[in-house]
């Protein structure tokens, strides 16, 4: 089961982030801050980081640089949640780093358009 820890600042997204991948069967830890990131992926080794991109605690690209710099092989993905399509994109995008590494460009490209009529209120 691969395991993912997820680090934002904003309780309701890490519940609903961990509610939908516990769902699609990943072994998943939260963190509110980053306090104990580097314990955390020291102790366990993530299979991935997820990084919300919006934290007004932390600067999710620093967090980024000091990972790649630590441990230059693990996957790290900046998300931003927004819409209900955009959990989807963001699960379809963990799948795919996880089974390949990296994601594709025609992926992303996909992934970053919506349509107005579905942003969350």
């Amino acid at each position: 089961m691969p395991k993912i820890l997820i680090v934002d600042d904003k309780k309701v997204i890490l519940k609903a982030l961990y509610h939908e991948l516990n769902i699609e069967n990943f072994q998943v830890v939260t963190l509110n801050t980053i306090g104990l990131i580097w314990e955390y992926i020291s102790d366990v080794r993530p299979d991935l980081v997820l990084l919300g991109l919006h934290s007004e605690s932390f600067d999710s690209w620093q967090i980024l640089n000091d990972i790649k710099k630590r441990i230059s092989d693990l996957p790290v993905l900046i998300y931003i949640l927004d819409s209900h399509r955009s959990m989807s994109s963001l699960k379809q995008a963990i799948i795919e780093v996880l089974k390949n590494g990296s994601i594709s460009s025609a992926f992303m490209f996909h992934a970053l358009r919506k349509p107005e009529s579905d942003k969350i209120e």
